[in-house]
């Protein structure tokens, strides 16, 4: 589970997103209002936006666009499942399996704590099973 997370908030800008996206080259950030967990977007879901899938096609710079202020909120995944910190890495991979997403932002008593994907349950499975 990642613990130092990278978050945004549901009045940053869809460029700002991309700006994230491109430079740390994560693939999901969980949306807050406040301190409250609200969505999570992915890599993905930006680029199914019409306007950011043509700039990216044509090569040209997402820094040096203008891109369309479009609402995070018509972007992400509202209302995302989650799991909480003293649930196993089982647990973390039965959600994913009934799901189709690929991270799942941890919690401890309604807190956001971290974020888990499938390639860290991928990792985890590989390193037990090369001791």
């Amino acid at each position: 589970m990642e613990q130092d997370l990278i978050t945004v908030d549901i009045s940053d800008s869809l460029k700002e997103v991309m700006a994230i996206f491109n430079e740390i080259k994560i693939r999901h950030i969980p949306v807050l209002t406040g301190s409250s967990l609200i969505g999570m977007i992915s890599h993905t879901d930006v680029l199914k936006v019409d306007e950011v899938n043509k700039i990216i096609i044509n090569k040209v710079s997402v820094a040096n666009r203008n891109i369309p202020e479009i609402e995070l909120r018509k972007v992400m995944a509202q209302n995302p499942v989650t799991i909480e910190q003293d649930k196993t890495i089982l647990d973390a991979a039965e959600v994913f399996a009934k799901n189709q997403f690929h991270a799942l932002p941890v919690t401890s008593e309604g807190d956001l704590v971290g974020i888990i994907t499938t390639t860290d349950i991928m990792k985890f499975i590989i390193g037990q099973t090369l001791i």
